[in-house]
């Protein structure tokens, strides 16, 4: 993976959302954290051979101005407050899902992040009756058993920990989480063979269909809550989201 990223000279967390996880919540989250952070910055771009190429107008702006001051590529990176988002618009190239994680890994590695925030949502219509009853559509999950983000997250900010699935038809023996949540596992499989690395699981529960402004907002709060990264109190959406999330809003209102 090529980058005119240099490595970080302090330890900082690396958000990043798993690609093809239903939905899109992580990377929808990552665009509305960047663009509600008034410190937000790009600081690289990067390019993968395994990912396809894309231009587009900024997809984070809030304004048509802003908007067409800049682009936006493929892969991008970046610097929220005292974090790093790497971000992804465009699919991975057919059959090359696998190359494409490993690269991720080793480039994560050899920038140093010790954290890794995974990004990544499930099926909110396979949820047991535990997991309705809840209340709650966020989860976490931890590659270790004790660190001062865990107990953050338990004890200090009451999110519910990932419970474990029991889908034998769908998952193989051994996987944490399930087919719709993309290339969580192995990324999370990757990561977790460096045991420097903590890898903190955010995901959240989801329907395929629809755009997901919503639970995209609620998982971008989840993140601003957990690192401190001081984005505005009222959450707005990027210009580019407004027709989709107009059309959204509009269809469910004929139905309430």
């Amino acid at each position: 993976m090529l980058s005119n990223f240099t490595k970080p000279t302090a330890s900082v967390p690396l958000i990043l959302s798993a690609p093809l996880s239903i939905g899109n919540v992580g990377a929808l989250s990552v665009d509305m954290l960047v663009a509600n952070s008034s410190g937000a910055k790009r600081v690289a771009v990067l390019q993968s051979a395994f990912v396809a190429p894309l231009v587009c107008a900024d997809a984070v702006a809030l304004d048509l101005h802003s908007q067409q001051q800049h682009i936006a590529c493929a892969l991008e990176l970046y610097q929220v407050d005292n974090a790093f988002c790497l971000q992804m618009r465009s699919p991975i190239r057919k059959g090359h899902a696998a190359k494409f994680t490993n690269e991720l890994i080793a480039w994560i590695k050899e920038m140093g992040f010790a954290q890794v925030i995974l990004l990544t949502s499930f099926d909110m219509f396979k949820r047991t009756d535990t997991q309705i009853q809840s209340g709650s559509l966020l989860r976490f999950f931890s590659s270790l058993e004790a660190s001062s983000t865990r107990t953050k997250c338990e004890q200090q900010l009451g999110w519910t920990p990932l419970e474990p699935f029991n889908r034998p038809e769908e998952m193989k023996e051994g996987d944490l989480f399930p087919p719709e949540s993309g290339l969580c596992q192995k990324i999370y499989d990757g990561l977790v063979k460096d045991p420097a690395v903590e890898c903190l699981v955010l995901s959240w529960f989801a329907p395929a269909d629809g755009f997901h402004f919503q639970h995209a907002t609620g998982m971008a709060r989840a993140l601003n809550e957990l690192l401190d990264l001081g984005a505005n109190e009222t959450w707005k959406l990027p210009y580019s989201w407004h027709e989709a999330a107009l059309s959204s809003m509009t269809a469910t209102s004929l139905y309430t």
